[in-house]
């Protein structure tokens, strides 16, 4: 019985994974269609797994702001709509968007090749994968900065935080982006908004202090960017950390990250779930039949 707990366990972070980013097509929300959704681990809001947040009263209880844990796309007849959820969202500081505390980046590649991988080396501290380098740059932040950019071309945007919830989104004409494909990869990085900062970025220091990160390096060389959407199974198994890890002061390199959904089916993962939770269910039976034989067996002997 306790092999086939253990099967039943691995079992189950399987299909914990696979439909932990899901992409759903078909699906409607309110007169939307839900293109893309995808939960993003709760309390990993550290970056690489070592900052802490800066010391002011402003950021207390010091958790929460700028951890993701949800994120989707939904499109309408006009617009494509990115919903960025936070584990908390006040707003400090009284912006009219209704948030104050984060700096959210959504960077999308819509076409191979078409891309740039430099485009949040400064503010962000970043670089991307060069196979899906984004070739559109969403900018999410307070005071009227949100803004759209795709080649040579930038644009104001509206960004708010939803009414009674953690949710802060952002919309773009969808005669700017086109309207959205199963194969869009996407890159969601939150950092906290910081107007005297690079590119709007509050930086990262070895100690950290009043207005600033600490657990990072005072090179200048480490990310800015306190969480990465970046689904996982478990923890221990968080990509956000190995991928924000990959920077180096000694080489002068920026960490090189990749889309959250890179590893996706380009089809539903339901019923690929579906077929998972039925061999759970056969296990489970074969394994109940199996114990009531060896029982009988004893009975017998």
């Amino acid at each position: 019985m306790r092999t086939t707990l253990v099967i039943l366990v691995a079992i189950a972070a399987v299909a914990m994974a696979l439909t932990a980013c899901v992409p759903l097509a078909s699906a409607q929300s309110a007169g939307e269609r839900v293109v893309w959704e995808c939960d993003d681990p709760a309390g990993d809001d550290h970056g690489p797994g070592s900052y802490t947040y800066p010391t002011n009263p402003s950021f207390a209880p010091y958790a929460g702001h700028f951890d993701i844990v949800r994120f989707r796309v939904t499109a309408d007849e006009r617009h494509v709509h990115f919903d960025t959820t936070l584990n908390r969202l006040v707003n400090t500081w009284n912006a009219p968007e209704g948030f104050s505390h984060q700096l959210i980046e959504i960077l999308i590649d819509t076409e191979p090749g078409a891309g740039d991988v430099n485009v949040a080396s400064r503010g962000a501290n970043v670089r991307f994968d060069r196979r899906w380098a984004p070739d559109v740059f969403i900018r999410v932040l307070a005071w009227g900065g949100s803004s759209v950019t795709v080649g040579d071309r930038s644009l104001g945007i509206s960004a708010v935080a939803l009414p009674n919830t953690t949710t802060v989104r952002a919309s773009v004409p969808i005669e700017l982006v086109g309207a959205p494909a199963e194969d869009w990869r996407y890159y969601v990085l939150v950092s906290s908004q910081d107007g005297y900062g690079p590119e709007d970025h509050r930086p990262v220091t070895q100690r950290g202090g009043p207005w600033v990160f600490g657990g990072g390096s005072d090179s200048g060389m480490c990310p800015y960017v306190i969480d990465l959407l970046a689904p996982a199974a478990s923890a221990a198994a968080n990509p956000q950390y190995s991928q924000l890890k990959s920077w180096s002061d000694a080489d002068r390199r920026l960490a090189v990250l990749v889309p959250a959904n890179v590893f996706d089916a380009r089809s539903d993962w339901a019923p690929i779930a579906g077929w998972i939770a039925l061999g759970a269910a056969v296990v489970a039976g074969g394994a109940a039949y199996l114990a009531r034989r060896r029982a009988r067996r004893r009975k017998e002997s």
